[in-house]
């Protein structure tokens, strides 16, 4: 049995409405070699037993698949699903820990929702890792440089906070495949979400759904979302030209198969300069 332990150097800033974090170039480097030394069966995704599918699909997947139409997303080298993949992390109680996420704003930017780095009391998580394309035979490591997210995120309670679930984060080079476009226009009245699902191929495979959404002031919520667990920071575009306007937030306990995502606004693009700068002030 491995002991899994990270080395961590990093340190926190502030910036007016902004909280960030950077990591040293060791510390990158040393965060990496650890995911692939202990963890190499998360970090390249080996195919399933076929005990293990047999298991996954009759206990979660088949259910879900039974009533929706949940197609894979086989084409891990076009746009854009060659922007999108898997987010590692270890929560502040050790627990190793993954969400969805894509590259976005820039070509090395990557957008996930803000709980994927930041619990919601303020703790950040740790030991980052991207992997674009995550369970294909073009996926691409990119160890993380620093993280920014909207500081009222860390600092206030309430719903209101769900507004501002969502994070960026510099990676140390850029995607080979570029970034999607983010918008803060009207989204249409049908998006495309890209990620991963918890319940189908335990995670380990690319799905893309679409879907009717509704548009509130500040959030956006997708209606008949089975894909759950896992997906939290998946990018909602418009597929026809690969422009985001959400990311996968939360869902409400009575309203399951409805999902929610923030509207991205003035104070998202502000972020994302700020991030993309290194996480630093222009």
């Amino acid at each position: 049995m491995f002991l899994l332990v990270f080395l961590s150097s990093s340190a926190a800033y502030a910036d007016d409405e902004i909280l960030s974090i950077k990591f040293s170039k060791k510390n990158q480097t040393k965060t990496a070699l650890t995911w692939i030394q202990f963890k190499p069966q998360l970090v390249f995704a080996p195919e399933l037993s076929k005990r293990e599918k047999r298991e996954n699909d009759a206990t979660r997947a088949q259910s879900i698949l039974s009533s929706h139409e949940v197609p894979m997303a086989l084409i891990h080298n076009t746009k854009p699903y060659s922007h999108v993949g898997k987010l590692f992390f270890t929560k502040e109680d050790g627990k190793v820990a993954h969400c969805s996420a894509a590259f976005a704003g820039t070509d090395s930017l990557v957008v996930t929702a803000a709980h994927c780095v930041m619990s919601l009391i303020g703790d950040w998580n740790s030991d980052f890792l991207f992997i674009r394309s995550y369970g294909s035979k073009q996926q691409e490591l990119y160890a993380v440089q620093c993280i920014a997210l909207l500081s009222i995120w860390g600092e206030s309670r309430g719903d209101d906070i769900l507004n501002y679930d969502y994070a960026f984060l510099k990676t140390t080079r850029v995607s080979k495949a570029g970034g999607l476009d983010i918008t803060t226009a009207t989204p249409p009245e049908e998006l495309t979400i890209i990620g991963y699902s918890d319940d189908y191929n335990a995670g380990r495979t690319m799905l893309e759904l679409d879907f009717a959404i509704s548009v509130r002031e500040r959030q956006i919520s997708s209606i008949d979302n089975p894909l759950g667990k896992g997906s939290s920071g998946s990018p909602w575009i418009d597929a026809n030209d690969s422009k985001m306007f959400s990311v996968t937030s939360h869902y409400i306990n009575s309203k399951k198969s409805v999902m929610w995502g923030p509207k991205m606004t003035t104070k998202t693009l502000r972020l994302i300069e700020y991030t993309n700068n290194g996480c630093e002030s222009l």
